[in-house]
């Protein structure tokens, strides 16, 4: 985390609007499980930004489920606008794939830098004491895991949300420093 990094904003409301963006590729995204899922749930509300290596099904559901927006490639400026504008922040990596059992949670770092709830299908030891929910990663897991999160009260959910104090501090140079100095 940069030593001069602005304040981002604080999530006072919680809207159950989610968002996925990045590598949108089966292995780190788990595309196909999201669409399915928010397609079973018109309450919850997914944003997806990012390249998308199949845009025919994205289209097949965007068309057909309008809680599921693709907002396609998009400028950062316009990416900080939905990433604030939207409470959860989907980390939905497969598990069982090798290439993500060491990668480091950056964009996950990025999102509670950004005050955002984090959801993950991964544990990451690098995170331990900070607050995100872990959820399973297979379909019906998933979709369980999800509705549960939704029925969630507002106060129970900030409790995950707006951790940039304690990012920047874990995360920053001079914390990084500590950690391997310790």
């Amino acid at each position: 985390v940069p030593e001069n990094v602005p304040d981002y904003p604080q999530i006072v409301e919680i809207k159950k609007d989610f968002l996925i963006s990045g590598v949108l590729g089966d292995n780190i995204a788990m595309l196909p499980m999201l669409l399915k899922t928010f397609a079973q749930m018109p309450e919850l509300t997914l944003h997806i930004t990012g390249k998308a290596p199949d845009p025919e099904l994205i289209k097949k559901y965007t068309g057909r489920y309008k809680n599921i927006i693709y907002h396609g490639m998009v400028e950062y400026e316009e990416y900080l606008r939905i990433l604030h504008a939207t409470p959860f922040l989907l980390s939905t990596r497969n598990p069982a794939c090798p290439e993500n059992q060491c990668n480091f949670p950056s964009k996950i770092i990025e999102a509670l830098l950004h005050n955002r709830i984090v959801i993950s299908t991964i544990y990451y030891n690098q995170l331990e004491g900070i607050k995100y929910l872990k959820v399973s990663a297979d379909e019906s897991g998933f979709m369980n895991d999800l509705r549960l999160i939704a029925c969630r009260n507002s106060a129970d959910l900030l409790e995950y949300a707006n951790q940039s104090c304690e990012v920047r501090k874990r995360f920053s140079c001079e914390g990084w420093k500590a950690t391997m100095a310790g």
